[in-house]
């Protein structure tokens, strides 16, 4: 609870304190740093964190800080652009918090070439699907309209590999982190590493039990039966809601 007297003290008046501390502190540094319970000293090019030992006044302890550190400590904002206008395959929203970058890939229903375990090459339609990046995790819902619409409704993308929240299972395969600039090639990964039978239940209505069967049957066909698809999590959970969930910006 802040104390009376802050909450009295506008932000000039804390800015003009925090001036007269730093002036009374440079104007005897000798005397003045060894007031201070801790700092972070640069040296070199490498970061140290230095503290007072709280049994021993006037002894202190040092720890090694990498450049990461120091960047994840003092980068506090935050970003997001907003929603962008989608066209073809595309990033349609990024930014970054404090978990780290991320980006939002728009992928329009249409035909893909994907190989299944044991399986040749299938050319096979998908619905439009979104993938969400966040840092080197993944999340990949689909939607029933041709165009991307914010208030669409998430169901399970018709894909092997995929938990029942959406997140990617990437077996051996190494992402890139989310960005802007690298989603797209995240995705190119993703559908064109051959997939197993890992996580194929509950992704159809005709095919309940696995999925594969469904996209098997329908091998050079030019548009994925919308109807097939079955609900992602809450009954009410559109795309808003839940890229909004993913990358930490929940409103009620």
């Amino acid at each position: 609870m802040e104390s009376t007297l802050s909450q009295k003290l506008t932000s000039t008046d804390l800015q003009t304190i925090e001036t007269e501390l730093l002036r009374d502190l440079l104007s005897n540094p000798l005397q003045g740093w060894k007031e201070l319970d801790a700092a972070i000293l640069i040296s070199k090019g490498r970061y140290f964190y230095q503290r007072r030992d709280g049994s021993h006044p006037e002894t202190y302890t040092y720890k090694s800080l990498s450049p990461a550190t120091i960047s994840a400590a003092f980068n506090t904002q935050t970003s997001d652009s907003d929603w962008l206008l989608p066209g073809t395959v595309q990033v349609v929203r990024h930014g970054r918090n404090v978990t780290g970058s991320w980006a939002v890939l728009w992928i329009p229903p249409g035909q893909q070439t994907m190989t299944l375990e044991d399986q040749a090459h299938l050319t096979t339609p998908l619905p439009g699907m979104l993938m969400i990046g966040m840092e080197q995790k993944y999340w990949i819902t689909a939607i029933s309209t041709k165009e991307l619409e914010q208030s669409a409704r998430c169901y399970h993308a018709p894909l092997p590999n995929i938990y029942d929240a959406g997140q990617v299972c990437w077996g051996n395969n190494q992402p890139p982190t989310a960005t802007p600039q690298t989603i797209a090639s995240a995705w190119d990964l993703f559908i064109t590493s051959p997939f197993n039978t890992h996580l194929v239940m509950g992704k159809s209505r005709k095919h309940h039990g696995n999925v594969c069967a469904q996209l098997q049957s329908l091998h050079r066909r030019k548009t994925y039966p919308v109807n097939d698809l079955l609900p992602m999590g809450h009954p009410t959970w559109t795309v808003e809601k839940w890229v909004n969930h993913i990358i930490g910006v929940d409103h009620d």
